[in-house]
């Protein structure tokens, strides 16, 4: 097997739909749609991404494909393993590239499916468990000489297999799709899982997302859990649900201006851009821009200032279309105090401080320069609607407890 396969193979649900190709060694990364792919779905359909719509000539890819690598120091010690450059895109998805977020799986022309073996390795102890967390900084993601896979993200995370083992885990090897991702709690900011797990199951009270977050003591660190969103288990069989984040679907790279163009202020898309998509895309966007209003609404309430665009996904399953994905990694961040409360989408122009924004900024929001296409009465009713839902559900914890604090205040500065 050659180091460096002249191309790369894009399944997607087992057809190759597309090739991957280096216009230089390290360099640019054009994707080009295979005949499968354009005799199937409409020219002009995102089928891979929002930003590399179903064409017949090669597109550039690589914003968008780094974007499925983890970031920061997680990319470099995951490079670093595969005694690859951090800046090697292409030659980090030739390693890691059969377990990625969303349902694409990036393979190798040299390596024949028979040789493909994905496989589950049983934790048959915590301790085993405990010791593949503890090495999260130097193995991100728990990646071993036997894995192929790699999530977008700066903060230490455990892809696993929700197994029958004795411990209930397992992680993926050779390519075999995850279905958990456990957290650590941050030593720098100790109780963010905890405060994670608790608006998430708000989140899911409300219908916002599907995700049931666990949480786990392992050798006195608690850690989150959390069934990914992206893949459906039935009766044994992993199936992959095609997604990608805002950041990718704008087509913007997230190693831009020192990885900071996620955030708005550094040049990220917000909430608008998220609504445009799905007023062009969405299948139904009255129901898809409904959804949008309670993420705003709930990212509020909750004190999230981290909702960057790596934060809020897309899904395209079925293939051309598009839905709001559930929501998932949402911190209220306002409850620590190390952490910033600038707002990594704006509300209506507010961008300074997540607490400074009203009921007022969040109606000029969705309303303002007609962004959502919303009348301001339903703009206004759906915002009620949301508010009400989720401070009902809010439960007595420190997260429910800001909630209704929130809710006061947007009511107590509401014109």
């Amino acid at each position: 097997m050659s180091d460096r396969p002249d191309h790369l193979n894009v399944e997607l649900h087992g057809d190759t739909i597309a090739q991957l190709r280096e216009t230089k060694r390290q360099g640019p990364i054009v994707l080009t749609y295979t005949d499968v792919a354009l005799d199937r779905w409409e020219i002009g359909l995102p089928v891979i991404s929002c930003s590399l719509p179903v064409r017949p000539r090669k597109q550039s890819a690589t914003a968008f494909l780094n974007g499925l690598l983890p970031e920061g120091q997680a990319r470099n010690a995951l490079a670093a393993q595969r005694d690859l450059p951090a800046s090697d895109t292409y030659g980090l998805l030739a390693a890691c590239g059969r377990d990625v977020a969303g349902a694409l799986v990036f393979t190798r022309p040299d390596t024949p499916p028979a040789d493909r073996q994905p496989q589950v390795v049983a934790y048959d102890t915590f301790d085993q468990l405990s010791a593949d967390v503890t090495a999260l900084p130097d193995q991100p993601l728990g990646s071993h000489d036997d894995s192929e896979l790699s999530l977008a993200g700066m903060q230490d995370k455990l892809l696993l297999v929700a197994t029958d083992s004795q411990t209930g885990w397992g992680r993926p090897a050779g390519g075999l799709p995850s279905t958990h991702i456990l957290k650590p709690d941050p030593a720098l900011h100790p109780g963010v899982v905890v405060r994670e797990a608790e608006a998430l199951r708000l989140a899911a009270d409300v219908g916002l997302t599907t995700i049931d977050p666990q949480l786990l003591d392992l050798d006195g660190r608690t850690c989150l859990i959390v069934d990914r969103y992206d893949r459906i288990t039935d009766d044994g069989a992993v199936r992959r649900i095609h997604q990608e984040d805002l950041l990718q679907a704008v087509g913007l790279d997230p190693s831009s201006r020192h990885g900071r163009i996620k955030y708005q202020e550094h040049g990220g898309p917000g909430f608008r851009g998220a609504a445009l998509l799905l007023l062009d895309r969405a299948v139904d966007p009255d129901a898809e821009l409904d959804l949008l209003v309670g993420v705003l609404v709930f990212t509020v309430l909750i004190g999230n200032s981290d909702a960057h665009a790596k934060n809020l996904s897309l899904l395209l399953d079925p293939p051309g279309t598009l839905r709001l994905a559930p929501v998932y990694d949402t911190v209220p961040t306002m409850l620590f105090d190390k952490l910033t409360t600038r707002c990594a989408m704006w509300v209506g122009g507010v961008h300074t401080n997540l607490e400074d924004v009203t009921f007022d900024a969040m109606l000029y929001e969705i309303t303002g320069r007609h962004a959502w296409k919303i009348p301001p009465a339903r703009a206004t009713a759906l915002l009620d609607r949301w508010i009400g839902e989720i401070t009902d559900a809010a439960e007595d914890t420190p997260t429910g407890r800001y909630v209704q604090r929130r809710r006061r205040r947007l009511e107590a500065d509401r014109t």
